[in-house]
């Protein structure tokens, strides 16, 4: 419980940090207030491939991985567009066709864990600490399956839920990964890459300026991250606002505009018991996501890009 406390005193959404996000906000508004021409965007979309809702308890499954590889291959192709999918590595053989397909299609396959254990440590998760150990063996083990199956060795890496330690990126280093794209977004990072000598952190985009919510009169901050939960609460007249707020974030950093779309494919499924929060998952998300990525390019020059092609 100790080590737990220390986790959540370091939270920047706790309510101890109110005061620190709400100067961050009046600076990051000075920013983001500038208006903004018809930009170029890079655009990454990217799709986790693991235990249903990402829980590796024995009741749940992965019902949602075959229908989605299906149906996501064909809607992709059709709009022309690639994409980057991350696989837990022990589902890599169960669908090796598909994913032999998807490489032939032009798509980029990274690695997302074996069994979707932790790469760190986290207050809210479930899950025990992993060794670095089994961290190694993850690593190694994902890898022989991607041999073992005729797949291109993975460049990029995504840790489950979004937790990295520095240990793990070390491991990314030494085995040779390029990209890494764990670092956790829902904290309020920045939206700009940082390179550590030849690995390059590439997140998952999110808007750093802090929204002020309250749980059961708790005030705390919470911040938008590009991901298909947040995108379909999104009314489309608000979706250009995010995107320039995000823009002139990272052009102030001199970076180009880029996004890094997250999606699991969990998502895209009805499936029983979902828990609490995953009550949205649906067939219909594959229509309501591509609606909100034709919206994005009606608006903007938008050319899509595998992860690791961004750096």
């Amino acid at each position: 419980m100790k080590w737990k406390i220390s986790y959540i005193l370091k939270d920047p959404r706790m309510p101890h940090f109110l005061a620190n996000n709400y100067i961050k906000k009046k600076r990051l508004l000075k920013i983001t207030s500038k208006p903004l021409e018809k930009a170029q965007i890079k655009l990454a979309l990217t799709f986790d491939i693991e235990y249903d809702f990402g829980i590796t308890k024995p009741s749940y499954n992965y019902y949602s991985v075959e229908p989605f590889l299906k149906k996501i291959s064909k809607i992709l192709s059709k709009q022309r567009i690639v994409a980057t999918f991350f696989i837990q590595g022990s589902l890599i053989s169960k669908f090796a066709s598909y994913l032999r397909e998807l490489v032939k299609q032009g798509h980029e396959l990274g690695l997302h864990g074996f069994n979707h254990e932790l790469w760190g440590y986290d207050w809210f998760t479930q899950d025990e600490m992993t060794s670095l150990e089994t961290r190694k063996r993850a690593i190694e083990q994902g890898i022989a399956e991607f041999k073992k199956n005729g797949l291109p060795l993975p460049q990029s890496f995504r840790a489950p839920y979004m937790i990295i330690d520095n240990d793990s990126i070390k491991l990314l280093k030494e085995y040779g990964f390029k990209v890494d794209s764990s670092y956790p977004s829902y904290k309020g990072i920045l939206p700009i890459m940082t390179k550590f000598n030849d690995l390059t952190e590439v997140p998952v985009t999110v808007n750093p300026i802090p929204k002020l919510r309250f749980n059961k009169l708790i005030p705390y901050s919470q911040y938008e991250v590009f991901n298909l939960a947040n995108l379909l609460l999104k009314r489309d007249n608000e979706l250009p606002n995010y995107i320039k707020e995000v823009i002139n974030i990272q052009r102030s950093y001199q970076q180009e505009p880029y996004l890094v779309f997250l999606a699991h494919s969990w998502e895209f499924e009805e499936l029983p018991n979902p828990p609490k929060g995953c009550e949205y998952a649906s067939k219909k998300n594959y229509f309501l996501l591509f609606k909100k990525i034709a919206l994005i390019r009606d608006r903007y020059l938008t050319n899509f890009f595998r992860i690791s092609e961004l750096i």
